[in-house]
């Protein structure tokens, strides 16, 4: 066992409390070189305990295509238990990666609740660090996890309440005032009014043309019970792809039918995003309406971050 390995196993020792049930050795997810390397139940956080795996690969770690299928089989099989994937690499320092973190940034990392990496770097006696400053010991991390201090802020997987968004524009052909349907968003809070701004949303807005078709039915239906009360909002039609042979959801005027592209909303939409009061005004208005969320809406939510006051950032942080 070389002294990354021996590290961790002291770490894990330091961070669990007598009364956080560890789970044997035999008994451990996946196999050898890709086995987890503890187990344990965590204290009790909202009512529930979950089920934390560390797997810790060190620098040395040999890849290769079998290997890496290996990990994200393990942690697609962690994930769909609703339990938690901790992965620590061992790094040199902060500024020099290696192909095991490169693989577990580039393949493995999935912003998710269920889902946590980190580094433990060489150069400063095998600390890490959650925010990319501050360095702090390894043991204690894992300790605030297990206990609930250190927390996924961003969407769940599941049933929950994401919003609808509406843009009013003018459209490109006809010039007439419309109300279009540009995506979802997924706000950082519940509430029953959304014209303030008491919240933002995580990373950015979905547009239709990404969202599952198994998400269509439902988001036409909830816009054409809108357009009963008024008939300025977008209608939301499926487009067909020849070249790919696939269809998607798109939004069209209500009066010539011109199609509202990705291109066009998002280009109309910078002129709402340099700070709140757009949704005061409502030219951009919020509907609440509830979809069970998969991984696929997550890592397309996680692929790109609006740089603007309605957006805030998915991230593993500490409860106040």
């Amino acid at each position: 066992m070389n002294n990354f390995l021996k590290f961790i196993d002291s770490e894990i020792g330091k961070a669990i409390p007598a009364n956080w049930k560890r789970t044997p050795a035999d008994k451990l997810p996946g196999s050898e070189p890709c086995k987890i390397r503890a187990a344990f139940n965590s204290s009790m956080i909202d009512g529930k305990s979950k089920m934390i795996n560390i797997l810790a690969l060190q620098s040395d770690f040999l890849l290769d295509e079998n290997i890496e299928e290996q990990l994200v089989k393990l942690r697609n099989n962690i994930l769909s238990e609703n339990n938690l994937l901790v992965v620590i690499c061992e790094q040199e320092s902060p500024d020099d990666d290696n192909e095991v973190t490169a693989f577990v940034s580039e393949s493995l990392k999935i912003d998710n609740p269920n889902f946590f990496c980190m580094s433990c770097y060489a150069d400063n006696d095998w600390m890490t660090t959650i925010d990319g400053e501050n360095m702090e010991d390894l043991h204690e991390v894992i300790h605030d996890i297990g206990s609930g201090i250190l927390r996924f802020s961003g969407p769940t997987l599941g049933k929950q309440n994401v919003n609808i968004e509406l843009m009013s524009e003018e459209c490109v052909r006809c010039k007439k005032k419309i109300i279009t349907v540009t995506g979802i968003v997924f706000p950082d809070i519940q509430s029953d009014k959304w014209d303030n701004e008491n919240w933002q949303y995580y990373n950015q807005l979905v547009p239709l043309t990404a969202l599952n078709t198994k998400y269509t039915q439902k988001l036409k239906k909830f816009i054409d019970e809108l357009r009963v009360n008024d008939q300025s909002i977008t209608s939301l039609d499926y487009k067909v792809n020849d070249l790919i042979d696939s269809k998607y959801l798109t939004a069209a005027c209500p009066y010539c039918n011109s199609v509202r592209g990705d291109f066009y909303v998002s280009d109309y939409r910078m002129h709402y995003l340099h700070d709140l009061t757009s949704r005061i005004s409502k030219d951009l208005q919020y509907h609440s309406i509830e979809l069970d969320v998969d991984n696929e809406l997550i890592e397309t939510l996680s692929a790109g971050q609006e740089l603007c006051a309605h957006a805030c950032i998915m991230e593993w942080e500490r409860i106040k």
